[in-house]
């Protein structure tokens, strides 16, 4: 599975975001992570949109987590930003799946893939980031 662009910033933001332990700007983030802004406050919009972010108003404003980095799993902003995460299209709408004989391969895939993502906080991605620097 390719993760798009979009995911791959959204994430990146969101762990810069949560390092800082403060609202930030768009532009501060942009910045820092080299990311073009006005494709990161539509990422932004999305993740305030599903939750994962507040918008704060005012000289000092800008966005921070909606729960503790401890709280945010890394499966569900990828979720959130990809919309469709499935490995094959046979977790959709795949015209052989009543006859498939890798479909259970595929479904332990995504069980997998799943766990994986689903496991890791936001808080695991920024130890990681301080432990390999």
């Amino acid at each position: 599975m390719k993760l798009s662009t979009k995911t791959y910033y959204g994430l990146r933001a969101i762990i810069c975001l949560a390092r800082e332990k403060k609202p930030c700007s768009v532009r501060e983030i942009s910045a820092k992570e080299k990311i073009p802004r006005k494709y990161l406050e539509k990422i932004f919009q999305e993740l305030r949109t599903d939750g994962f972010l507040v918008s704060h108003k005012g000289s000092s404003g800008g966005y921070s987590l909606a729960k503790p980095s401890t709280k945010i799993k890394a499966g569900d902003i990828i979720m959130a930003l990809e919309k469709e995460a499935f490995l094959t299209k046979c977790q959709t709408s795949c015209p052989m799946s009543g006859q498939c004989t890798a479909k259970t391969f595929w479904k332990e895939m995504q069980l997998s893939f799943e766990s994986s993502f689903g496991k890791t906080t936001l808080a695991d991605l920024i130890f990681k980031k301080h432990v390999e620097s």
